[in-house]
């Protein structure tokens, strides 16, 4: 309801499926009453995982309280001073559906709900219910692209969750130009890119293996979380440095010379 409106017309939805009908149908209601005019089915979440990373910097949903937390939150008084203002962090967009004063019932409700029910049958009736742009976010290879076509996707987002979900997994940027060469191409389907992109030449990267478009979102919450909002164009700007650089290194002239000097 606060992000649809100041996105405009560039806002996209990302639903994680719900299990239950009610929920889903009143998620894509409200998406489409609060403005976002795409919808992006998360399919590289299959089940939930074990990150280690996650664990070996006690990261726990509810935060654990303990002498560790207290002691980083007094080294960082901005951080503290901004969560006693705003609140402790929870899943906003989920709170009507549970009893969000508690963070640990919504903890409960994100693994007990969501994830576990994708299936190209679950894609159908999203067609059915989403009038707009639909894509599907997760995909490694080439026959789901495929499948997910003839579903009703209009887009293919390449992506395996940046190896946070199964980090021996085929990386995104070795997926892509199969991909690319069964449903993309000219005439095909646009191919979005996701996971890995730290950096300008990333971007091109994966432009010259044939994505249309590439995304890209722990870079940003490292800015976000250095410099506050200015830091978000402060990424954005390296990233468009880095992508200027790798066409001035390899002589190309636009973005469309890539494929046949990067690769």
């Amino acid at each position: 309801e606060e992000t649809g409106p100041a996105a405009g017309d560039m806002a996209w939805f990302q639903l994680y499926p719900p299990r239950e009908d009610e929920v889903r149908d009143d998620l894509l209601d409200r998406a489409r009453s609060a403005g976002f005019k795409t919808l992006v089915l998360t399919a590289d979440i299959p089940a939930p995982s074990r990150r280690e990373r996650q664990r070996k910097a006690h990261i726990r949903v509810p935060p654990k309280i303990g002498p560790r937390l207290l002691w980083q939150a007094a080294r960082h008084p901005a951080w503290s001073m901004a969560v006693l203002r705003h609140g402790m962090p929870n899943f906003r967009v989920l709170a009507p559906y549970v009893d969000a004063a508690s963070m640990r019932n919504m903890a409960g409700f994100v693994g007990a709900q969501l994830g576990g029910t994708f299936s190209y049958d679950y894609l159908r009736l999203l067609r059915e219910r989403w009038e707009g742009p639909l894509v599907v976010k997760g995909i490694l290879d080439p026959e789901d692209a495929v499948r997910c076509v003839d579903c009703g996707a209009d887009a293919i987002q390449v992506s395996n969750h940046g190896g946070r979900q199964l980090d021996a997994v085929i990386t995104a940027i070795d997926a892509l130009p199969a991909i690319v060469e069964r449903v993309g191409g000219s005439d095909g389907v646009p191919i979005l890119f996701d996971s890995g992109i730290r950096d300008g030449v990333d971007v091109a990267r994966a432009l010259a293996l044939g994505a249309n478009f590439v995304f890209c979102g722990r870079a940003f919450f490292f800015g976000l979380a250095a410099l506050g909002s200015p830091g978000a164009s402060h990424v954005a700007d390296i990233l468009k440095e880095g992508v200027l650089s790798a066409l001035a290194q390899t002589g190309c002239a636009s973005l469309d010379e890539l494929p046949s000097k990067l690769v």
